[in-house]
C-alpha cells in the first residue's frame, strides 16, 4: 500500500477519480435484471402461505390479502405474498436495542 503525503496526494486522488469513473461505466453498462412477475392461483397462493384454502378465500374477501380477480378466479402475486409475510416479521432483541439507543450499536 502505497504511503499518502502532501506532496503525492493529488496524483493519489486523481487515480481515485479515474478508477471511480471506471467503475461507473462498468456499472452503467450492466443490465438490472427485472423481476419475473408469477401469478399463483387461489390453491398455490394459500400453500405458499401455509393456510388452508379457506383461511386464504376469508382473508382474501376480508381484504387482508393482496389478490386480484379474474374471470371469477383469485390471483396473487409471488413477491406481494412474500412482501404479506415480511410484514409480519417480528424484530429481534437486538434490533430493538439498536432503535431504542437510537441506532447506535
Amino acid at each position: 500500500m502505497e504511503i499518502v503525503t502532501h506532496n503525492n496526494m493529488p496524483e493519489i486522488i486523481g487515480r481515485l477519480y479515474a478508477k471511480v469513473e471506471q467503475v461507473e461505466n462498468l456499472l452503467s453498462k450492466q443490465e438490472v435484471p427485472q423481476p419475473q412477475k408469477k401469478y399463483l392461483q387461489a390453491q398455490p397462493s394459500a400453500d405458499f402461505l401455509g393456510i388452508s384454502l379457506a383461511t386464504f378465500y376469508s382473508k382474501a374477501s376480508r381484504g387482508q390479502l393482496p389478490v386480484m380477480k379474474r374471470n371469477g378466479k383469485l390471483y396473487c402475486l409471488e413477491f406481494d405474498l412474500m412482501d404479506y409475510l415480511e410484514q409480519g416479521r417480528r424484530k429481534t432483541n437486538v434490533e430493538i436495542q439498536n432503535e431504542a439507543m437510537g441506532g447506535r450499536k
